[in-house]
């Protein structure tokens, strides 16, 4: 199972276009036969979906996606290693959703059949489409294994993580890489639709099969084999980085709880600064757990499909719940930024601020000037506590900040 469903059709034929055989409804004594037909043409709960599901999908995923990236912009504080990576994780996800649930969208909006793949576009574009989409799937993989070894190194290795987040060629060149890499992959799964085949239909002559098109295309794969290799390719790297940030996770996990429970016990200064750190290893871990969690309902029964494609099986599920599978998908593409506004507090003052809502703060709760927090005046007249040195926070380079007791916050910890 793909995101292009390319596996419901069946194999046949060497040529890239084949005429098949036409099928026959249109035999009124034969009331089995209307019913047959409506399997081809959408449902009311097909046109829900296509109508109010997918566009909401669609709508908030951009609205999410472009305000994180929109925030990353604005706020030269917030382009920290960790964003870049979330930055090409959010572009990916916008793609994707556009590629994916606007091909679907207009896909439904074209024609009634719901297996005709060529009634709005050629071949070409489908093409396309299904190599953004599986070029989107790998490399926010990789890049979120990327994500998981910077966090890793920050929690469990400080002093290498220092030297990693000045080197921002490095970066570029790792992202350029997952790209590259991402994108070559994507170019293998094309033999999975690179076959066209026409089909002609005789209708039934009752109204709900009126104005359907006599003929349409369909897209399969050039083998059993292309389509088993699709499914194997998308799913066998999943499944690994999903053991190794599985290992990470627990590290970060198991050396966060160690470090905090030291830092208490000996009621040391960094404390502040150590947690401060932990919460964003917590929202990204947060983050990636809903990653793989949403994503591998789908992964797992693409895994399965393509093991039972090469066995020449009949495909696990049935489409209803290949559908299901699809929006958990979907909705892996636009809740990321929720996340990290919901996990980090960073997150939400630099959102704020971006978006000038942090104005609204102003009115009798202090207003935040420059790196310092200053109180304004309660109704009553009473000035609030003054800010005390563990408050002030003073920055001396891009790469680092200390505060008022000395301790060096990484730019790493301070500008996530």
């Amino acid at each position: 199972m793909d995101e292009n469903d390319s596996s419901i059709y069946s194999v046949s034929g060497s040529e890239n276009v084949t005429e098949a055989e036409c099928f026959w409804f249109n035999d009124t004594t034969d009331e089995n036969l209307t019913a047959l037909a409506r399997n081809y043409i959408y449902s009311d709960l097909d046109a829900v979906f296509h109508i109010v599901v997918l566009p909401v999908i669609l709508l908030i995923g951009i609205i999410t996606n472009c305000a994180f990236l929109f925030v990353v912009y604005r706020i030269p504080s917030m382009r920290t290693v960790v964003n870049q990576y979330l930055t090409h994780i959010a572009i990916g996800d916008l793609l994707f959703l556009i590629t994916a649930i606007g091909k679907k969208i207009l896909k439904f909006s074209s024609s009634k059949n719901k297996f005709d793949s060529g009634a709005f576009w050629g071949h070409w574009i489908e093409v396309c489409c299904h190599t953004v989409n599986y070029t989107t799937i790998f490399a926010s993989v990789l890049i979120m294994t990327l994500v998981g070894f910077e966090r890793f190194y920050a929690v469990c290795r400080p002093m290498r993580i220092y030297a990693a987040t000045t080197n921002q060629r490095m970066v570029k060149i790792l992202l350029s890489i997952v790209w590259t890499l991402s994108a070559a992959l994507a170019l293998t799964t094309i033999p999975a639709i690179i076959q066209v085949r026409v089909y002609c239909v005789y209708w039934p002559t009752t109204p709900e099969f009126e104005g359907l098109d006599e003929k349409f295309a369909t897209y399969f794969s050039y083998s059993n084999a292309a389509l088993a290799y699709t499914s194997l390719v998308q799913t066998v790297p999943f499944f690994v980085v999903m053991g190794i940030n599985s290992v990470l996770y627990a590290k970060m996990i198991s050396t966060m709880s160690w470090r905090l429970g030291t830092m208490q016990a000996h009621d040391l200064d960094t404390h502040n600064n150590v947690e401060l750190r932990n919460k964003v290893a917590i929202m990204l871990i947060i983050n990636g757990v809903t990653f793989f969690t949403l994503t591998f309902p789908f992964q797992f029964v693409s895994f399965i499909n393509g093991i039972l494609t090469l066995c020449n099986e009949t495909q696990l599920l049935g489409a209803k719940c290949k559908t299901f599978f699809q929006i958990l998908l979907y909705c892996n593409s636009l809740i990321n930024p929720i996340i990290y506004n919901a996990a980090n507090s960073r997150y939400r003052s630099a959102f704020k601020t971006a978006f000038g809502i942090d104005k609204f703060d102003c009115i009798g709760y202090g207003c935040t000037i420059g790196s310092r927090q200053y109180n304004a005046p309660l109704n009553n007249g009473n000035v609030k506590e003054s800010p005390t040195k563990n408050t002030i926070t003073t920055t001396y380079s891009n790469n680092y900040t200390t505060n008022a007791n000395g301790d060096i916050l990484l730019e790493s910890d301070t500008k996530c």
